[in-house]
């Protein structure tokens, strides 16, 4: 082989990767890039297969013209057309020099291949491999008639290589994603309890007074009973809707307007809890959307931290503060309440772990000074480069 062809193939690969569309779904991953892996390669088709987590099944992924060959055959049985367990073991290409006569195992079914060797003279099965584990098939197809080098098919096993790792890029990120929505329902339902629970339980607990006022003929304790039942209900369901507000955020992947949303919330909490609350962003002019996950994050922490203070603080007003410098982003609460000692906080309320727990998720810091008697200043800082 010579310099140029080799020196070819590296630039094919180069340019490449500078094609590639990393993205967070393996289809979208595989169409996006399908166009430019045929220049790479110079193919006239290139449909592929993609190996379910069991290694038992193919799924179809190709443009509208391919997927249009191949209609009926969107599912195919692993075992079979990918020679498993030979393909993964070598994970290397399977090169078929010519499509009209040709002993090796079938790749496509028969009356594809029949078909493709009406204007199809050979072709080439490149394992997708990423992590050291097959991932699926790229089926190319090619018109002219090549030689099949060894340099040729070491080329397009790094074409399957790179490929192979978009698609586990976009797998990966998938269940990554599906992790921190997991994770959010298991940080809402403590936030529930912690909060929302408590007043289920004095609502009950209020219910059965009044039952026995009512046996008992005290009609003035009934009175008093029910007025407290009706003001606990009212905060129950004020406590919903503004869970509910809360949870309106965008998706993981997306970016938000840190400033528009968390001002909607905090008009929103003055609304319903007839608390005041100063919204400083002097220092956040020129912040521009940021991504959900830091976000929401932040948006959950001021919810957490005001539900504090309207529950056990007997705050009169609240200022929060959002500064953005040096590639940091600050979020300060700070309350006129009667503070606490974090020492004595009971185990059963699980607000402040919560909001650790949530910081540290987006890789930043969290600080609580507060003291009887003395307000409570909630400061939180997260790296968010320009």
């Amino acid at each position: 082989m010579s310099t140029d062809r080799t020196a070819g193939y590296l630039a094919a690969l180069v340019h490449l990767m500078d094609e590639m569309v990393w993205t967070d779904r393996p289809d979208e991953a595989i169409l996006q890039n399908v166009a430019a892996i045929k220049t790479a390669t110079a193919a006239d088709l290139a449909p592929v297969y993609l190996l379910d987590a069991r290694q038992e099944f193919l799924r179809l992924v190709a443009v509208d013209s391919e997927r249009l060959l191949l209609a009926r055959y969107e599912l195919l049985p692993a075992s079979t057309y990918a020679r498993l367990p030979l393909l993964s073991q070598t994970l290397e290409p399977v090169v078929i020099g010519d499509l009209l006569h040709h002993d090796a195992d079938d790749f496509l079914p028969d009356d594809v291949e029949d078909e493709l060797r009406g204007w199809m003279t050979n072709g080439a099965v490149v394992p997708l491999v990423a992590d050291h584990r097959l991932l699926g098939i790229l089926c190319l197809s090619f018109r002219l008639k090549r030689p099949w080098t060894g340099r040729r098919i070491g080329f397009l096993a790094a074409v399957g290589r790179i490929l192979g790792n978009a698609v586990y890029h976009a797998q990966t990120a998938a269940r990554l994603q599906e992790l921190a929505t997991l994770e959010e329902r298991r940080l809402i339902s403590r936030e529930l309890h912690d909060g929302i629970s408590q007043d289920l339980s004095a609502l009950g607990l209020r219910a059965a007074a009044a039952t026995e006022s009512l046996a008992a003929g005290r009609m003035d304790e009934l009175g008093t009973d029910l007025m407290h039942i009706a003001d606990i209900s009212l905060q129950v369901q004020k406590g919903v809707r503004d869970e509910m507000l809360g949870l309106r955020t965008p998706s993981q992947g997306e970016r938000v307007d840190l400033v528009a949303e968390m001002k909607t919330y905090l008009d929103h909490f003055q609304d319903q809890w007839f608390l005041p609350v100063r919204f400083d962003t002097a220092l956040v002019e020129s912040l521009g959307p940021v991504p959900s996950g830091t976000g929401i994050q932040l948006l959950r922490i001021v919810q957490e931290a005001l539900s504090n203070t309207r529950l056990h603080a007997g705050a009169s007003s609240v200022t929060v503060r959002l500064s953005w410098r040096r590639g940091r982003l600050e979020l300060e609460l700070e309350d006129d309440g009667s503070g606490f000692d974090r020492d004595q906080v009971p185990t059963s309320r699980l607000g402040l772990r919560i909001m650790q727990e949530r910081i540290e998720q987006v890789g930043g810091k969290l600080e609580i000074i507060s003291a009887d008697g003395c307000g409570t200043r909630v400061r939180v800082e997260v790296p968010l480069p320009a």
